[in-house]
């Protein structure tokens, strides 16, 4: 019986689960093929058409990470059987009416702010517009929520990480 591993990682607003096994590999769903590129850590994902450079890196024991068009992005490695328990752990109640810290994906200026504290968000709606190397990023809202305590402003610059409000929950009657 072919061992099928999961490999999940989060790119902004987009969550991709990789499954592979010994027959093939599958991404959100759609066929992936993964060829090795020319470098040591080095490949290629062919899928819908597209070849997209990747590179891989790892630490041999826990940790690795998957650069994509010069993104840099920690995944997780996992047993199929694992991913499916962590993902209906996800989706338990406990978890979804916890607060989320929303954090800049990348080092910036803040060029617009779209939200103020109490300011009530659907998932999806822009809350911030962040210029990185002369490229304005929209930093939108993953679950619908109320905005807690905001803390940048416009024309602010930002580190990789740091926070930029928090998003709790909304109590339901």
């Amino acid at each position: 019986m072919n061992e099928v591993t999961v490999v999940c990682f989060d790119k902004q607003d987009a969550n991709y689960s990789v499954e592979v096994s010994d027959t093939q590999s599958t991404c959100n769903n759609q066929s992936v093929i993964l060829d090795k590129g020319p470098g040591i850590w080095e490949y290629n994902v062919h899928t819908g058409g597209a070849v997209i450079p990747v590179c891989i890196e790892t630490d041999g024991m826990q940790k690795a990470f998957v650069s994509i068009r010069g993104y840099r992005y920690p995944v997780e490695i996992f047993r199929k059987r694992h991913h499916t328990l962590l993902a209906i752990l996800a989706s338990s109640p406990a978890l979804q009416s916890r607060s989320i810290r929303i954090s800049a994906p990348m080092p910036g200026l803040i060029k617009s702010v779209f939200v103020t504290n109490n300011s009530v968000v659907k998932k999806g709606e822009t809350l911030f517009t962040l210029e990185a190397m002369k490229m304005e990023n929209a930093i939108t809202a993953p679950s619908d929520g109320m905005v807690h305590d905001l803390q940048v402003e416009a024309d602010q610059t930002i580190e990789k990480g740091g926070r930029l409000c928090t998003l709790a929950p909304i109590a339901s009657n």
